[in-house]
């Protein structure tokens, strides 16, 4: 059971008036806590002396987590080896380390396997995104060798997620599976993990599965299937009282909002819920900050999606996010086409296409659709064409079929300006009067009125100020 984050607030801030702050916290940690809790109460462990952690292994792996949570790994690393006195909490906390060298991360896991240490509760699989395979840790070089070596892998697995540990490879498998376009496979596999697990009683995966299902079906174009899903992902989480998961089930709903096209919900989001990325940064909202991206791809705001992708990179290169970072550079090159800097898409495209062909992701690419395939058309014009790319155009073109309104341009969305309002719009941007509209274009100043009032009205904006970003924005000037 996990305690309500107001009710630890409440208990933690009081201990801290008592001079008690490290033994409730010490007492409480040792219940498990979710990631999201963890950065919710990075106050109270930034609070605590340094002697503290070093006194306190138990501490200090908490405190690797808001440190690998804020990004600084550097720092995390100083904490992690406060807690090598206490070897069955440091193997775990290694285990969990981003970045870790991949030779050290083998010695984790061959550490837990000989400990016996038993299930460990407080390992997370996917830090709260919808994914086993680029959950937790990036695990698309291991992606290829889950089939033929599955059962030594649930094996050393048992030992550290108990029986949940054959739900947790067969979710990657199936995440894996629809990377590879073998999608029906996928589905089958993943529908039956996921009665697995709820016969396990195990919710740690079942974001990630319940969202592999949802894409695969919106895939074969059943958008209503995804707003089911999410429904039951949401009634879920409240019933096992999952803390954490919340915001990025909004970020895959507004995903599926994408494919149906609506626009409206979208825009919402952007305003309303999605992630201030000038606010503190979080690993936990990088799923987040990636629809905000595909949401400024499509509202067209070219130089706010480049800051984010650049304010996301930094961090994702450090942690050996292959998988991400392919995600970023798609969006980029997508951005790139869009501003008709035609040779930078083409060299971002190519570097992830050949990722993607050596890791086997390749919907990660053709899950963009229409606007993907168009890119991808006008580079193989440029570049030349291989049996790969052949591949990945006829996944986009698929997409693009089944979803036409993905990622569409708002400025393709909107009824055309007439060339008279075009005109007064250009001039709107050279910061001309109304009356010297008018004069410029030889029409009376009620008739440049006029065609102001039916610039807002499609615009969707209230005065020229308003007018002229928001024609920027969407390509339009």
């Amino acid at each position: 059971m996990h305690r309500d984050i107001n009710e630890l607030k409440k208990r933690w801030e009081l201990a801290s008036k008592e001079n008690r702050l490290t033994e409730v916290m010490l007492e409480d940690c040792h219940s498990r806590m979710r990631m999201a809790q963890i950065w919710e109460l990075r106050s109270f462990f930034y609070a605590l002396p340094e002697e503290v952690f070093k006194e306190q292994p138990y501490l200090a792996a908490y405190m690797v987590q808001v440190y690998v949570l804020e990004g600084d790994l550097n720092i995390a690393k100083k904490y992690l080896d406060y807690t090598k006195i206490a070897p069955e909490i440091y193997e775990p906390t290694r285990l969990v380390f981003p970045g870790l060298p991949v030779e050290e991360f083998h010695d984790a896991v061959r550490a837990l396997y000989k400990s016996n240490a038993g299930v460990q509760e407080q390992l997370v699989l996917t830090a709260a995104r919808p994914t086993v395979l680029n959950g937790f840790r990036d695990f698309t070089a291991y992606a290829s060798r889950l089939e033929q070596n599955k059962e030594q892998i649930v094996s050393v697995l048992e030992t550290i997620y108990g029986e949940a540990a054959t739900g947790v490879v067969e979710i990657a498998r199936a995440e894996y599976l629809y990377q590879q376009n073998q999608c029906f496979d996928a589905l089958v596999l993943v529908v039956g993990t996921i009665a697995f697990m709820e016969d396990k009683k195990d919710s740690r995966c079942m974001f990630a599965a319940l969202a592999l299902e949802m894409y695969i079906l919106i895939m074969n174009g059943q958008a209503q299937s995804a707003e089911f899903l999410t429904k039951k992902l949401r009634r879920r989480i409240e019933r096992q009282e999952i803390y954490g998961l919340e915001k990025n089930i909004d970020a895959l709903d507004i995903r599926a909002a994408m494919y149906d096209g609506n626009t409206e919900k979208v825009n919402a989001w952007m305003s309303n819920g999605a992630p201030d990325e000038f606010n503190d940064f979080n690993m936990i909202d990088v799923y987040r900050y990636l629809t905000k991206m595909r949401g400024y791809l499509i509202q067209q705001k070219h130089m706010e999606l480049i800051s984010l992708a650049e304010k996301i990179r930094p961090w994702m290169k450090l942690s050996e996010r292959i998988m991400d970072m392919c995600e970023i550079d798609i969006l980029l090159a997508l951005c790139y086409h869009d501003q008709k800097r035609y040779e930078e898409a083409f060299d971002t495209i190519a570097e992830v296409l050949a990722i993607t062909k050596k890791t086997g992701c390749h919907r990660l690419v053709g899950d963009e659709g229409d606007r993907m395939y168009r890119l991808l058309y006008d580079y193989r014009q440029s570049r030349g064409n291989t049996p790969y790319l052949k591949t990945i155009m006829d996944i986009a073109r698929q997409v693009g079929m089944a979803h036409p309104n993905y990622l569409k341009a708002q400025s393709n969305q909107i009824d055309s300006l007439s060339e008279m309002e075009e005109k007064v719009l250009s001039l709107m941007a050279e910061e001309k009067t109304n009356a010297e509209i008018g004069v410029c274009l030889d029409i009376t100043l009620n008739t440049v009125k006029y065609h102001s009032k039916n610039i807002y009205k499609k615009l969707s904006v209230k005065s020229r100020g308003q007018a002229v970003k928001k024609a920027k924005e969407m390509g339009i000037l």
